[in-house]
């Protein structure tokens, strides 16, 4: 099918429709026992990527001022949004400052720069230039810093991101070649509904891999804390028990006593503090297969 005969219209509709649903994904995402810093943001960030799309839907945004500000603001806010929830799933400061100034900028300089001016390519060129920075800034974050971030959602996500930043710079080059950029250009260019079917790809391969990787972060935390005391972060009983017979095998030897101490409503005075802490026959079972004394 050549790209001019693509519907703009049907293309914005499914990408409006798939955002809203992820939006809705990420903002549902509860569990009782797992704090899951983010995903509110993230779930803003799909939010305000439907926004867009379904912006592009309403026909009349060539003729009205604040619907333009709007789409292009909602097009930046989505990569910031979604870059300030992985701050706060790493524990990092979130840049709201930035965030703040960005998003002015763009509001600006879509309302210097409206469709009614001759000339909009420095609006193109600021919302290239700040929705590449923030997706860029998201790319370093899911796969730099340490730990590592569980499962495969991260690398999806960054995919995803990269061809959102690579549709982008070609769109932006393509409408900067001869320096000047008319609004007929952005809106019905040659190039718009191919990249558009670019950037729908990627908006499945972002917001999905960023749901997969939060399932797998509350499966992770939640296995923590089937083995671990949340509180200080050792080991609980299932966990010791898991844990003991490899620990012994590895370190216990022929002739070395080995101990244990745990903390219950029975080992707060000193007296059960020494039965605990020594090899003697209140816990013959523990001793027998590392004590000779008890053999």
């Amino acid at each position: 099918m050549p790209a001019a005969t693509l519907h703009l219209p049907t293309i914005a509709l499914c990408c409006a429709v798939s955002s809203l649903f992820f939006a809705m994904v990420l903002g549902s995402l509860r569990n009782p026992w797992v704090r899951l810093q983010g995903s509110h943001c993230m779930a803003a960030g799909a939010a305000c990527s439907g926004l867009t799309y379904a912006l592009v839907i309403y026909e009349v945004s060539g003729n009205t001022l604040w619907v333009q500000v709007l789409r292009t603001t909602a097009s930046v806010a989505l990569y910031a949004l979604l870059a300030a929830g992985l701050c706060r799933l790493r524990g990092r400061r979130t840049p709201w400052l930035l965030l703040i100034g960005s998003l002015t900028l763009m509001a600006l300089l879509a309302a210097l720069y409206p469709n009614q001016a001759p000339d909009v390519a420095p609006r193109m060129l600021g919302s290239a230039l700040l929705s590449s920075g923030w997706a860029l800034f998201a790319i370093w974050l899911l796969l730099v810093p340490q730990p590592r971030l569980p499962g495969p959602g991260p690398w999806s996500a960054a995919l995803g991101l990269a061809v959102m930043v690579t549709a982008y710079a070609l769109r932006a080059a393509t409408l900067l070649a001869d320096g000047q950029v008319t609004p007929a250009e952005t809106a019905s260019g040659p190039a718009n509904a191919p990249l558009l079917l670019a950037s729908q790809f990627a908006l499945l391969l972002s917001l999905g891999g960023l749901a997969v990787m939060w399932n797998a972060r509350v499966v992770q935390e939640v296995a923590q804390l089937a083995t671990h005391d949340s509180l200080t972060g050792l080991l609980n009983r299932r966990g010791f028990n898991l844990h003991w017979p490899a620990w012994r095998a590895t370190h216990g030897r022929a002739g070395r006593c080995c101990s244990t101490s745990t903390a219950s409503s029975r080992s707060t005075t000193n007296w059960a503090t020494r039965r605990a802490t020594r090899c003697c026959s209140g816990w013959p079972s523990a001793c027998t297969a590392c004590c000779p004394r008890r053999r």
